[in-house]
């Protein structure tokens, strides 16, 4: 059995799985399923499969499938709708709402944003993604990629916390580059505008396809307040992000 589908931009891509594939291996299928970007054109286990043209790349599940193959499918369906998208830009990122404004952490697979956004969900933020956050790269303003967040547990285990929401676009009123250390306090310091940009273009996932509207992206999100630092406990990270940000939307 196949499962091709098809981006935005018209790439397709293909999930081969098996013949046999039981309907609670279709369920999952769906529930890994990008929330946008990716639309299936055919699932057919015949060999019969609509949608022309050549596949740009090829997945394949075996049953019983594990939850780490699971996981690096998601991943993988994520990541090539994430770079198509036709309306938007994706930015490796997690981005939480406060009152109307956006916090937006960028960084990569393993550098803290899900505990960050949940600790920031935890203090009254909306979470919007713990993942991408997708930018109109005309208006600067973001919204997320709304599935539940995904807490990795061990080396490829992970579960999911349903606290992420769909969102209005938002402006961005506050960048944070923040690296975890065990037992560091809560330090942060004013960053350029110029290397915020280089920063947030560093995450963007169509930088190398589509240089310019990357840039476009990363210079329409840097116009707020901008910082550079590290921290430990996620709670204390998020109230203090929460605090700076209020102290900064009342001046």
């Amino acid at each position: 059995m196949r499962v091709r589908a098809r981006a935005d931009d018209g790439a397709l891509i293909e999930v081969a799985l098996p013949a046999s594939a039981s309907e609670a291996t279709l369920a999952e299928l769906t529930r890994r399923w990008p929330p946008q970007g990716l639309t299936r054109v055919d699932i057919d286990g015949d060999g019969e499969v609509e949608g022309d043209g050549e596949v740009a790349q090829y997945l394949s599940l075996s049953e019983p499938t594990s939850d780490g193959a699971w996981d690096r499918v998601e991943s993988d369906l994520g990541l090539f709708a994430a770079e198509r998208l036709a309306e938007r830009v994706a930015v490796h990122a997690a981005l939480a709402i406060v009152e109307g404004a956006a916090i937006l952490l960028p960084g990569r697979s393993f550098a803290g944003k899900t505990t960050l956004g949940l600790a920031l969900a935890a203090a009254g933020a909306t979470l919007a993604s713990d993942e991408y956050a997708l930018v109109d790269a005309s208006s600067g303003l973001v919204t997320g990629w709304p599935r539940p967040a995904r807490v990795r547990e061990g080396v490829t285990g992970s579960r999911r916390e349903p606290v992420a929401a769909s969102v209005d676009p938002t402006p961005v009123a506050l960048v944070a580059l923040l690296r975890f250390r065990d037992g560091a306090i809560f330090e942060v310091q004013p960053l350029s505008r110029a290397d915020a940009v280089i920063a947030v273009l560093d995450e963007t996932v169509c930088a190398r396809s589509r240089p310019d509207l990357a840039l476009d992206a990363a210079l329409a999100v840097t116009t707020g307040t901008l910082l550079r630092g590290s921290r430990g406990e996620a709670a204390d990270a998020a109230t203090r992000l929460l605090e700076i940000l209020r102290e900064e939307r009342s001046r």
